[in-house]
């Protein structure tokens, strides 16, 4: 599950991955395209009663948004904690408004 939110600075992207660690992770922005993949293989092998039992699982996905043109691209970062990935992207200083208060002489 994604969550992406706006504020008045930038925009904050909560993605729950609950089955995978921050090694596991991966980020990335190529132009204005920003994608979240993960792959996670794990391999388990137990002895039982003369017989080897071997087991494989393999998760992975990958998830692509397109980025607004306001996004600084140099400044994003990203937490991992407890399966929950949150990426911060600030908007350009320069894409930023401000109301004026326009007051009455």
């Amino acid at each position: 599950m994604v969550d992406v939110r706006e504020e008045e600075n930038g925009y904050i992207l909560e993605a729950e991955l609950p089955v995978f660690d921050q090694n596991d992770v991966d980020a990335k922005v190529e132009e204005n395209l920003l994608t979240i993949s993960s792959a996670k293989k794990k391999n388990t092998k137990k002895e039982k009663t003369g017989y080897l039992l071997r087991e494989r699982m393999e998760t992975s996905f990958s998830r692509s948004f397109v980025l607004p043109q306001n996004v600084d691209r140099q400044t994003i970062s990203a937490k991992f904690k407890n399966g929950l990935l949150v990426l911060e992207m600030h908007k350009k200083k320069e894409d930023m408004t401000r109301s004026i208060e326009v007051k009455i002489e």
